[in-house]
């Protein structure tokens, strides 16, 4: 999960702008810890973050899903194709924007 609450809305902006493909899904894999999860709530619905899909293990850096996909900071944006395999890995979202219009220039036009 984007830390700061500008990678976050651009994480979002991100989701919403490919949702109309239907075949690419954005997860938000939060590393926060257990205690905090009133304030992530808080987060998900003041930011109206309604797109993405959120993850939530409370085990901070040390969540399944950061570490299993070799998380090491955030924010850390990685893209994982339909056959499972990792094709782009990043710090930032604004680097993932430009992979994916690049990706999908040639199946469907890619938004603006």
């Amino acid at each position: 999960f984007p830390v700061t609450i500008r990678g976050v809305d651009e994480f979002e902006d991100l989701a919403r702008a490919y949702a109309y493909r239907g075949d690419i899904e954005f997860y938000g894999i939060s590393v926060d810890k257990n205690e905090d999860i009133n304030l992530l709530k808080s987060r998900i619905r003041t930011q109206n973050l309604k797109t993405m899909i959120h993850v939530f293990s409370g085990n901070d850096t040390q969540d399944e899903a950061f570490l299993a996909l070799k998380g090491s900071r955030v924010p850390y944006v990685i893209f994982v194709d339909a056959q499972g395999i990792v094709r782009y890995v990043d710090y930032s979202v604004s680097g993932l924007g430009n992979f994916l219009q690049e990706r999908f220039r040639s199946s469907r036009a890619a938004p603006e």
